[in-house]
C-alpha cells in the first residue's frame, strides 16, 4: 500500500503541477457569487450549495465505481465510455435528490440556525468537494491516455479498494492543498436572513 500511495502521490503531484492557485480562488469565488446572485437569502443559498455538494460527492462516487472496475479487469479507461456513465449516473442522481439533499444537508448545517461561520463552512465543502470531482476526473483522463500507460499500469497490482482509497485521498489532499488559505471574498453582500 505504500507503494501504492508513493505512486498515486507522484501522479497527483504531476497532475496538479500547473494548476494556480490564484485561479482556483477566483473560479469559486465566482461560482459562489453567481450562486449567491440567484438566491433571495441565506437559508436559500446555503440549500442550493448543499445540493450542488450532494450532486457532486455522489457523482464522485460513481466515477471511484467505475475505477475500481476497471482495476479490477485490468482495464485502462475509454474515456467516452466513463462520460456516458457518469452522465447516466447523474441523470439518476437529479431524480434522488429529494432524499439526497437531507441527508446532506444533516450533516453540513443547521439550517434554521445558519451563522457566517456555518455559511463559510458550507462554501468551503462546496469548493472542496468541486475540485475532488474534477481531479478525480483528470486522474482518469490521464490513466486513459496512451502515453501514461507505464505511469499507471503499476495500479494493476494492487485491490480494487485499495487503488480506490488511494486515489480519495489524494484528490482529497490536493484538493485542500489548492485551497489552502483561499480566503473567500469578504466583502461580498451579506445575505438576508
Amino acid at each position: 500500500m505504500k507503494t501504492l500511495n508513493f505512486r498515486v502521490g507522484l501522479i497527483f503531484q504531476s497532475l496538479t503541477s500547473t494548476i494556480n492557485k490564484e485561479d482556483i480562488r477566483n473560479e469559486a469565488e465566482t461560482i459562489l457569487s453567481e450562486k449567491l446572485k440567484k438566491c433571495k437569502n441565506q437559508r436559500e443559498y446555503v440549500e442550493l450549495l448543499v445540493s450542488n455538494i450532494a450532486f457532486n460527492a455522489e457523482s464522485t462516487k460513481v466515477v471511484y465505481a467505475l475505477l475500481r472496475s476497471l482495476i479490477e479487469k485490468k482495464q485502462y479507461p475509454y474515456m467516452p465510455g466513463i462520460f456516458k456513465a457518469a452522465n447516466e449516473a447523474q441523470d439518476r442522481i437529479e431524480e434522488a435528490m429529494p432524499q439526497l439533499h437531507p441527508l446532506y444537508s444533516n450533516k453540513l448545517a443547521d439550517l434554521d440556525n445558519l451563522d457566517d461561520a456555518a455559511v463559510k463552512k458550507v462554501e468551503t465543502v462546496f469548493a472542496t468537494s468541486k475540485i475532488e470531482q474534477d481531479l478525480t476526473i483528470i486522474f482518469m483522463e490521464a490513466f486513459a491516455e496512451e502515453k501514461n500507460r507505464e505511469t499507471f499500469a503499476p495500479l494493476f497490482t494492487h485491490s480494487p479498494e485499495e487503488v480506490d482509497r488511494s486515489v480519495k485521498k489524494y484528490s482529497s489532499v490536493y484538493a485542500m492543498m489548492l485551497l489552502d488559505r483561499v480566503k473567500f471574498k469578504e466583502e461580498s453582500e451579506p445575505v438576508k436572513q
